[in-house]
């Protein structure tokens, strides 16, 4: 009975799995072939049945060698013939972050919705420009961590915070502007969690090794201590947060840990484990677990990228729109502005 009941339950998600490509309304395009592409938006493309026409590269060999990966694929060199073909409605754009503002334009100007890359410009100036192209398009940007599984049981445990610390560190970045491209990920992130935010303080760290940032902000009155760095190491990278609210502190260790311990309670404001002896009471929501090969541990689904995509290509099915998306970007470039001024 049991077996039974588990096979029917394969065979109809299996069957769904395979029916999505032929229940889409629109066509789509890929704008990049780099390692970026190739190995994240890709593979979570495909798995989705989404049906790719066109993809465009700078080398036309490059382009007709990736659209051999997706059927009825044509490959490309000219952005223009994405631009003018009505067939295609979302386009996923993953270029040098240099570029992806000029291109998002030109698509969202051209009436198409796009999943981007980050960043859309490097002032708010040229968001500004990207945003007013936008009018009714879908407009997403790769800020992955909002959506991935560590985020919303985040969210779902947080409870009155008053404090968080967020560490953030990586290697060098001589290749690009890591406020920008690195740094916005974790500001991002921080105002996805708790909400818009003014600066009450910055220092900063410049030398030839790479760059830290200090920052204090405040977001309605809970209050956030962040170090974002380019001065450590990419084979030991760190991304940890820290959340303080009144009954717990929460640890999010990004992007497949998340542990909740449970303060130890106080009789008239003495800690009673300052009297006696107390286990340290803590849950695990969330845990590293390589070992078994399930969707739910895969490294696309726990970093988030998976449902980014998913909630984009949604989006453009149904014609959501994007004003929400369009406010907190402008609350996002408002704040890396004044990052950079520092």
């Amino acid at each position: 009975m049991i077996k039974s009941l588990i096979s029917k339950y394969r065979a109809i998600k299996r069957a769904g799995f395979l029916k999505r490509s032929s229940t889409t309304n629109y066509k789509y395009a890929i704008i990049g072939a780099g390692e970026h592409a190739t190995t994240q938006l890709y593979p979570c493309i495909w798995h989705l049945g989404i049906p790719v026409t066109r993809i465009c590269t700078k080398t036309l060999s490059n382009a007709e060698n990736a659209a051999s990966r997706f059927a009825g694929c044509r490959g490309t060199d000219k952005l223009t013939d994405i631009l003018n073909d009505a067939s295609i409605r979302g386009v996923f754009v993953a270029t040098p972050p240099a570029t992806q503002a000029t291109i998002v334009q030109q698509l969202l100007q051209a009436g198409k919705s796009v999943y981007a890359e980050k960043p859309l410009g490097y002032a708010t100036t040229e968001l500004n420009a990207v945003l007013g192209a936008a009018m009714t398009s879908v407009l997403r940007v790769g800020f992955q961590r909002r959506y991935a599984p560590i985020a919303r049981l985040t969210k779902k445990i947080m409870q009155q915070p008053f404090s968080y610390q967020y560490r953030y560190r990586i290697g060098a970045y001589p290749e690009g502007n890591a406020l920008y491209e690195l740094f916005i990920h974790p500001i991002d992130y921080c105002l996805f969690l708790f909400g818009a935010a003014t600066i009450e303080h910055v220092s900063k760290i410049k030398q030839a090794a790479g760059e830290t940032f200090f920052i204090q902000l405040n977001h309605a009155g809970i209050k956030g201590l962040l170090e974002l760095s380019t001065m450590y190491s990419w084979n030991n990278s760190e991304e940890v947060l820290e959340i303080n609210q009144p009954d717990a502190t929460i640890v999010s260790n990004y992007p497949s840990e998340l542990i909740k311990y449970k303060k130890p309670a106080q009789l008239f404001g003495v800690p009673m484990e300052k009297v006696m002896e107390q286990a340290i009471e803590k849950k695990s929501y969330l845990q590293p677990n390589s070992s078994i090969p399930s969707f739910q541990q895969h490294s696309a689904n726990q970093l988030g990228f998976y449902p980014a995509i998913e909630s984009f290509f949604n989006a453009t099915e149904q014609q959501e729109t994007s004003e929400a998306e369009y406010r907190h970007l402008s609350a996002l470039y408002l704040l890396l502005d004044q990052l950079q001024q520092a």
